[in-house]
């Protein structure tokens, strides 16, 4: 409580502090003698109010995962993200910058399917005063991306990609990328499997 009514002093509400600690005072002393917000009697719905969910998003979920995983969802969208850095394998490896993060404090252990993805557990301070940032050992990059980036490597499915443009004199090398890559691009697709 004492946190909200900091923040709204901190972002220019000083004068509404006072009712922003009124009604949380207010809401706390409902919640301990017993008095909780009455929940919807749709499912949608009361999912979106105990999750803080749009009320658009809970029948979405419902579709797609059913109850149970709609709900599992619901509930990791509350969830703070692990942190996961992607080593520089040009630079370090992986058991390099964990030493150095383990000597500044910062536990961290290997990403499974993520040859160079490290999660850091408990991180605290500023990223960029930890070791190896400054020397490009290491990235901030979710698992999901390292993830995506091997696949993208290791899939027959992407058989070719766009060629490295020409020179192009004193035009902008972003606008005659443009122009060769809409005149170049090439695709060939095969089965997965």
């Amino acid at each position: 409580m004492n946190t909200t009514v900091d923040l709204a002093k901190a972002v220019a509400l000083a004068r509404l502090a006072p009712v922003v600690n009124g009604m949380l005072r207010s809401a706390l002393r409902a919640r301990e003698s017993g008095q909780l917000l009455d929940t919807p009697a749709d499912w949608a719905a009361a999912l979106a109010l105990e999750h803080s969910l749009p009320d658009w998003l809970p029948p979405l979920l419902l579709q797609w995962r059913g109850a149970e995983g709609a709900a599992a969802v619901a509930a990791a969208c509350n969830q703070v993200p692990s942190l996961d850095l992607r080593v520089n394998p040009l630079r370090a490896s992986r058991a390099e910058v964990m030493a150095a993060l383990e000597i500044a404090g910062i536990s961290s252990h290997p990403i499974d399917g993520c040859p160079q993805g490290l999660q850091v557990e408990g991180h605290k301070g500023d990223l960029r005063s930890w070791p190896g940032y400054d020397d490009g050992h290491w990235c901030v990059q979710d698992r999901a991306a390292q993830w995506v980036h091997r696949c993208w490597l290791h899939n027959p499915v992407i058989a070719s990609w766009m060629p490295v443009p020409p020179q192009v004199g004193r035009q902008p090398i972003w606008r005659s990328w443009s122009t060769i890559r809409l005149r170049s691009a090439r695709w060939t697709v095969r089965p997965v499997g």
